[in-house]
C-alpha cells in the first residue's frame, strides 16, 4: 500500500487554522537560514528557520525550530506526524507538535503543485460576496429597486 493511500494522511489544501494533531507527507522545496530570536515570555534564545514544503495539492511554509532545522534537509521527502497550524501573520504555517516526529520516506517520488499556496494570507477565509448596487434604483434584472417602493435609498440623500 502506498504511502500517499493511507487514510490518516492529510493533504496539505485541506489544512484550516483548526488543524490539529494530523499527518501530511511532503516535500522540502526551500529552508532559509536560521535565525536567532528571543521569546517574550522566557527570554530564552532560540534559532528559528522557515521552509516551504509542497505535495501534489499545494505549498505551504513550515517553521522549524532549534533541533529540527538540522533534521529537514532540501529535495527530501518526510512525512510529518504530529503537525499542526498556525497562525502568524495572518498566513497558516505548519509547525511541529511537541510529540511530533519528522519521518523520511525513502524510494517515493512525490508530485508537487505550486500553483496553490495555501500560506498567502488570509487565503482560508471565504471571501464575502458582496451585492453590487446599480446607479440608476433599477437592479440588474430589471426589477425596480426599494427608492421605487417608497422607501428611502442610499442614493436619495
Amino acid at each position: 500500500m502506498s504511502i500517499l493511500a493511507d487514510a490518516r494522511i492529510t493533504s496539505i489544501c485541506k489544512l484550516t487554522p483548526n488543524s490539529q494533531n494530523f499527518t501530511v507527507t511532503f516535500k522540502v522545496l526551500r529552508i532559509s537560514e536560521p535565525r536567532r530570536v528571543t521569546t517574550k515570555r522566557t527570554g530564552k534564545a532560540h534559532l528559528v528557520s522557515n521552509a516551504v514544503i509542497a505535495d501534489s495539492t499545494g505549498k505551504i511554509d513550515l517553521t522549524l525550530w532549534n533541533w529540527d532545522i538540522d533534521e529537514v534537509e532540501r529535495g527530501k521527502v518526510y512525512t510529518l506526524e504530529g503537525g499542526r497550524v498556525e497562525i502568524y501573520e495572518e498566513s497558516m504555517r505548519v509547525v511541529k507538535e511537541r510529540s511530533g516526529e519528522y519521518l523520511i520516506v525513502k524510494d517515493l517520488e512525490l508530485e508537487i503543485n505550486t500553483s496553490l499556496n495555501m500560506s498567502r494570507p488570509f487565503i482560508w477565509k471565504k471571501k464575502k460576496r458582496k451585492k453590487k448596487r446599480s446607479k440608476t434604483g433599477i437592479t440588474f434584472s430589471g426589477v425596480q429597486g426599494t427608492s421605487s417602493k417608497g422607501y428611502c435609498g442610499h442614493k436619495d440623500f
